[in-house]
């Protein structure tokens, strides 16, 4: 968080954002996945990866829920863990956090992809 405070490239403030994100959604995703193991107390992979799938289309989707878990979740809990990572404009609560994730100066480059690409190596989860 310090250190995308000092950065003024976008490319990296928007890359640093992304890893940000990343470590954010893999320890949400790891909790729920505890919560679930508890609750079902089975090995079956099905209910687990269901879940998986359906918390990555929360994070990675385009719909109203996944703007309110952006702006009323994971922007709290990037604040918390990564002090003074947020600008101010990114802090503001009306400002949509996952659109920072765009940033890039390139426009062919998306942010959102570079995130689940991220998730799929910080958590070993395959998709075939």
């Amino acid at each position: 968080g310090l250190l995308r405070k000092h950065i003024k490239e976008l490319d990296v403030r928007t890359f640093l954002l992304v890893e940000m994100s990343a470590r954010i959604v893999k320890n949400k995703l790891r909790k729920v996945l505890r919560k679930k193991m508890k609750e079902l107390k089975v090995p079956l992979e099905e209910p687990y990866r269901r879940l998986v799938i359906s918390y990555l289309n929360l994070v990675l989707g385009d719909s109203e829920a996944s703007e309110d878990y952006w702006n009323n979740n994971l922007k709290k809990s990037v604040q918390r863990t990564f002090v003074e990572g947020l600008s101010k404009q990114e802090s503001n609560v009306a400002y949509s956090l996952k659109s920072s994730l765009n940033n890039f100066s390139n426009d062919r480059v998306d942010g959102k992809l570079l995130l689940f690409l991220r998730l799929q190596k910080m958590t070993g989860l395959r998709f075939t």
